[in-house]
Parts: C-alpha cells; structure tokens; sequence
C-alpha cells in the first residue's frame, strides 16, 4: 500500500514508537518506509542500505526458512531486551 508518490503507507492503526513522536493530529500523515531505504522529496523511495548486511564469517543461512528466520530473529530481540 503507498501513500502517493512511491511511499509506503503507515499501516491503519499503527502506533508505534516512532509514529508517537508525530503529535496526533500529525501521525495520520506520517509514513512507514521499509528498511534499508530513504525518502526524499526530490528522489522518492531508495535503497541505500541491506536491513542485515552481510559480515565476512557468517553463517550462510540461504537455506533456512523464513519464518524459523524469523522466530530465530525474534528471539534473539526478546532475549537482547530483558
């Protein structure tokens, strides 16, 4: 879903962290954007980074699963903030 112009739609609804910092008459105007990319007025949506970048010696995980990448990815977070 995108908003006009190339960009993502914040999800209906949504509220989190970052949409908070807008005040609420704002929030309904601000948009998500995936990982890894920027917005700008004059070139729209752009990839300018991977959201994981690959590290020399990692675990080659090609051939895992989404979604036990997922709850793997998931865990690790949970983990990391308690």
């Amino acid at each position: 879903m995108t908003a006009g112009r190339g960009r993502p739609a914040a999800t209906p609804g949504s509220d989190t962290a970052e949409l908070r910092a807008f005040t609420p008459e704002v929030r309904p105007r601000a948009e998500i954007f995936p990982p890894g990319h920027r917005w700008s007025s004059e070139e729209g949506l752009r990839r300018c980074a991977e959201p994981v970048p690959e590290h020399a010696g990692a675990a080659d995980r090609s051939g895992v699963p989404q979604e036990v990448a997922e709850k793997a990815t998931f865990e690790a977070v949970a983990d990391a903030e308690r």
